[in-house]
């Protein structure tokens, strides 16, 4: 008997059409003050090669014991509720973004980046000296006699893109970019950004890396229409600055690869009921479902 079966048996029997079968729409879940109580918790972080029924077979000796993780950690979907295994998240990325190429190329959010500053550190007159708008990605040091400094806040702060500009091709086209392809200017791949839109005339871009700001007409050129176009350099007009220039530093682009690979990896961390209440626990399921 699988574990998806042992697992449906405690589940009671209706009739529907003249038919007995298993009421799948009952529904149970732990008490919120319960899960609040951590101690009844163990923390664990899922392997790259493991799964949640080894993991109940492991820990619990019963793989049938596996909806009592899926339950502790509010997983719904078996299947993407918990990390891919390597091979299963390429074939993911491929699906949703077309190749691992073009995921690890597009840019799609920017993310506060306290992660990649530890241990910086401002003492009083340092934080003193900042903006009113820099001080929020700071926190208070506090010891029993004072404030000792400030560390990075450690809040995760998503932002679609850096800026949003317009630029003005230097002659009426044919043909234009295409939405969401990846442009940059011709002979620098490092000057790039993002076409949130464009006509025959014009193109709006986002997720602004580089400069395009120029003094001259210039070409950019499409990755995926692999088009290349002039583009008049006196039109350019920054139509909104969405991070604050002083605020930029506090900040780092995430690839879809990279935003993808941070959910999945973020689904590694799971609690699991100690194994002294889990028989407990799994009687009574079967009383409650009675």
């Amino acid at each position: 008997m699988s574990d998806r079966e042992e697992y449906f048996r405690k589940f009671p029997l209706i009739n529907y059409n003249g038919q007995n079968g298993i009421n799948i729409m009952r529904r149970i879940d732990f008490d919120p003050k319960v899960k609040a109580l951590y101690q009844n918790f163990y923390e664990h972080t899922l392997t790259n090669n493991e799964d949640i029924q080894t993991l109940a077979h492991d820990y619990y000796d019963e793989v049938d014991l596996d909806w009592l993780i899926y339950l502790t950690n509010n997983i719904v979907d078996p299947y993407y509720d918990v990390p891919l295994k390597e091979n299963d998240f390429s074939t993911y990325i491929k699906k949703k973004y077309g190749s691992i190429e073009k995921a690890q190329q597009k840019i799609i959010v920017y993310k506060t980046n306290y992660e990649s500053d530890p241990g910086n550190i401002l003492n009083i007159a340092g934080y003193n000296a900042l903006t009113g708008a820099q001080k929020k990605y700071w926190q208070p040091i506090k010891t029993p006699n004072g404030i000792l400094g400030y560390e990075r806040a450690k809040d995760d702060i998503f932002i679609t893109t850096n800026k949003i500009l317009l630029l003005e091709f230097a002659t009426e086209q044919s043909n234009t970019f295409i939405k969401d392809e990846n442009v940059y200017i011709e002979n620098n791949l490092e000057q790039k950004a993002t076409v949130s839109s464009a006509n025959t005339t014009a193109v709006i871009l986002r997720n602004i890396d580089g400069d395009f700001d120029r003094d001259s007409n210039f070409n950019i050129v499409g990755k995926d229409s692999n088009l290349t176009i002039e583009i008049k350099f006196d039109t350019y007009n920054l139509l909104k600055q969405v991070i604050p220039v002083s605020e930029e530093a506090y900040f780092t682009k995430l690839t879809a690869y990279d935003y993808e690979e941070t959910l999945n990896e973020n689904k590694r961390d799971i609690k699991l009921v100690e194994e002294p209440q889990a028989e407990s626990l799994n009687r009574q399921l079967t009383d409650i479902l009675k």
